[in-house]
């Protein structure tokens, strides 16, 4: 409430074009709904190591519920390490960054996406993401290879795959829809020789791309 008094009072939101919560913050999703509407005009959008209160009577953060303010200018929201807090103090780590992103998603001007899908629904589409060049991806699990269509990034960063969700091929595969424009690539923490081969043929696949 005291960062929204100060928002509001002294009217420092309207020109800010980024903004940081992280480290132990404890909010509200009314709360930082009220926040992000006194700064339209953001283009970094960070939230990070929170906790997230909800009310007896909001127990799941449906996509339009609370629904965010739209941010015009939004080029980059990162979100990770956030827990919701169901009452009474029921910690889970599901929820709150899938809420954040669905506010965002068709958004023209987002181009840079970090995020840990703890909900494992995050959809990669060009409908859901037009305008996506930079993506990092932590934890992985088995959904968002089924459901993810080929984007046009620039740059696709992973860090942890639970292997018991996925094979050698259905990841590869993953990350053959993005190879036609990649520059970077970064794998972190992927135990690729954990990964179920399930009759992937390595000399076959060589051969059939010579």
């Amino acid at each position: 409430m005291s960062v929204l008094k100060l928002m509001t009072g002294w009217d420092y939101g309207h020109n800010l074009t980024s903004f940081i919560l992280c480290d132990g913050f404890t909010i509200e999703p009314y709360m930082l709904k009220l926040l992000l509407q006194q700064m339209p005009n953001l283009k970094v959008l960070r939230i990070w190591n929170g906790h997230v209160v909800l009310d007896v009577g909001d127990v799941h953060l449906e996509k339009n519920q609370f629904q965010l303010p739209p941010l015009s200018q939004l080029k980059m929201l990162k979100l990770r390490t956030n827990y919701v807090v169901n009452q009474p103090e029921r910690l889970s780590r599901s929820g709150f960054n899938t809420w954040v992103v669905n506010s965002y998603v068709e958004s023209p001007t987002l181009t840079h996406l970090e995020i840990e899908d703890d909900d494992n629904k995050i959809c990669l589409s060009l409908r859901n993401f037009p305008s996506f060049k930079s993506l990092k991806l932590w934890f992985l699990k088995e959904n968002i290879f089924a459901t993810s269509e080929s984007l046009p990034l620039a740059l696709l960063s992973i860090s942890y795959v639970d292997s018991g969700f996925t094979t050698f091929e259905v990841f590869t595969d993953f990350l053959k829809k993005f190879s036609s424009t990649l520059v970077h690539l970064e794998i972190n923490g992927v135990p690729i020789t954990q990964l179920e081969p399930n009759g992937f043929n390595f000399g076959k696949k060589i051969t059939s791309q010579t």
